[in-house]
């Protein structure tokens, strides 16, 4: 609860951090959207990983905040590594502003999945754009 940032980025050349936050649903009033991972301008994203302790999975948000030297096309992608069970499993999938992610697992999304027109995503099931 309470109000704040939670920030995990780089200031030069790096790459974003990794944030997880578990939660209580019913009792939390933080704002969400006050959590970061960016990565800085010649570095990919990090990714922010929000899951509510009563529903099966989380939600992974992955936002490069439109790194002007970044393009998701030909750089590096952030890696999400291989779980044993070579798949993931994610209620919400979001990857924003020049985003670009890549797993050699297979995704699987309960709830929605958001590759905004900048970014983009690669795994052993899903290519997108």
């Amino acid at each position: 609860t309470g109000e704040g940032f939670i920030e995990a980025s780089s200031t030069v050349s790096g790459g974003g951090g990794r944030v997880a936050v578990y939660h209580d649903g019913a009792s939390t009033t933080f704002d969400w959207t006050h959590i970061s991972a960016t990565g800085a301008q010649w570095g990919g994203p990090g990714t922010v990983y929000v899951k509510d302790h009563q529903e099966p999975y989380g939600d992974l948000y992955v936002d490069n905040a439109n790194a002007a030297s970044f393009n998701p096309a030909t750089a590096p992608a952030t890696p999400l590594p291989a779980t044993p069970a070579g798949q993931q499993t994610f209620r919400n999938l979001t990857l924003t502003r020049k985003a670009s992610v890549a797993t050699p697992d297979a995704l699987i999304i309960t709830g929605t999945l958001t590759v905004d027109s900048s970014s983009r995503l690669q795994s052993s099931n899903l290519n997108l754009p």
